[in-house]
C-alpha cells in the first residue's frame, strides 16, 4: 500500500480508509457438505445486509442507489482516464 502512488493529501492515509477486505473460509464442500451448505447460507445473509450497519458496505460514507449507479460509473472512469497513475 506504501508503494502505491497517492494524491499528497492521502500519502498516510491507511488502507482501510478506503477498502473493507474479509476473508472468509468455507469448509470442504466434498468433505464436509452439510457444513459446507450452513456457513454458505450465512455467508449469503452477509451479502444480503449489505448496507446495514456492519456489512460490507454499511461503514461507507456514501451509498450510490441503483438509480445513481450509471453516472457514479461515468466519474469513476473519468479519474482513472485522468489520472495517468491509475489508467493502466
Amino acid at each position: 500500500w506504501d508503494a502505491v502512488p497517492k494524491p499528497a493529501k492521502y500519502q498516510h492515509s491507511p488502507f482501510s480508509e478506503f477498502f473493507n477486505v474479509e476473508i472468509t473460509a468455507l469448509p470442504s464442500y466434498e468433505e464436509k457438505e452439510d457444513q459446507f451448505i450452513e456457513q454458505v447460507t450465512l455467508l449469503r445473509q452477509h451479502f444480503f445486509n449489505l448496507i446495514a450497519p456492519g456489512g460490507l458496505a454499511g461503514s461507507r460514507r456514501t451509498v450510490v442507489p441503483g438509480s445513481g449507479f450509471p453516472l457514479s460509473t461515468q466519474r469513476i472512469w473519468k479519474v482513472i482516464k485522468d489520472n495517468k497513475d491509475l489508467d493502466l
